[in-house]
């Protein structure tokens, strides 16, 4: 296994149980699919495959979550931080609520994955805030909170005492918390 210099700055890196032994392929295989890249989404997509009998194969250049899934700090977060009414402007209300609708369900096809398959990941869904620092990046949030509200999400305006409470910093106005957000407990 390679292991590349920057990964050791990674706090998913520090705090997460080592990875699973893996060696460099050697000769030729036959598979059905060939995901290239082990972070969140190739492992995903392989153990989908996988279950329903697919013969795939994961091809990491690096170590396993060596990219971006290994520079999260373990969350999995419902949505984008794009505004999802620009989304369904940009690529059309059919596709843009369907995008939508499977982002905000996110989390919870993690949550289920993990119980399913018994993953040790030390999750917590004690949500993610997102916070004002300013008054008009507050009015953003709340907006970005009611358009995620009209879409069923549960997402919620936090005041600047309560984002206080929460975070022991008074730089913030405000925030929102999302509670469907999962967190690594490390």
């Amino acid at each position: 296994m390679f292991s590349h210099p920057r990964m050791h700055d990674s706090l998913w890196f520090a705090s997460a149980s080592p990875a699973p032994k893996t060696a460099p392929l050697d000769g030729d295989r036959t598979v059905d699919v060939a995901i290239i890249g082990a972070g969140f989404t190739g492992c995903s997509a392989a153990l989908h495959l996988a279950e329903k009998g697919v013969k795939t194969i994961v091809l990491e250049a690096q170590d396993i979550g060596f990219g971006g899934s290994g520079r999260n700090a373990g969350l999995v977060n419902a949505g984008l931080w794009l505004d999802p009414d620009d989304v369904v402007k940009t690529i059309g209300p059919d596709y843009g609520e369907r995008l939508m609708a499977e982002l905000g369900n996110g989390p919870s096809l993690v949550s289920d994955m993990i119980a399913k398959h018994g993953i040790q990941c030390d999750d917590v869904r004690k949500g993610v805030i997102k916070a004002g620092h300013s008054p008009s990046g507050q009015a953003h949030l709340e907006e970005h909170a009611r358009q995620w509200q009209r879409r069923g999400a549960n997402i919620e305006v936090i005041d600047r005492k309560r984002i206080v409470d929460m975070t022991g910093t008074e730089r913030y106005v405000g925030g929102i918390i999302s509670t469907a957000a999962i967190t690594s407990n490390r």
